[in-house]
């Protein structure tokens, strides 16, 4: 991905997140999120390790990867 993506990034990141999880964990955890939120946070990190899938010119599906963060 490139910086140029972070509002496709943001936008996709919010949209699959409502459709996948309201009524599966609280509408409280849901209410903070919004996809300038998530712009945000591609914008912070440069959308640095993330690879995107498209279709004609749109973001339809990404993937973000790194080191091992766990114990």
């Amino acid at each position: 991905a490139e910086i140029d993506d972070a509002v496709q990034l943001g936008i996709l990141h919010y949209s699959e997140w409502i459709k996948t999880y309201s009524g599966v964990i609280p509408q409280l955890f849901l209410a903070v999120k919004s996809a300038e939120r998530s712009t945000a946070d591609f914008l912070s990190t440069g959308c640095k390790d993330i690879i995107v899938a498209c279709k004609e010119d749109k973001i339809v599906g990404f993937c973000g990867f790194g080191a091992f963060r766990g114990t």
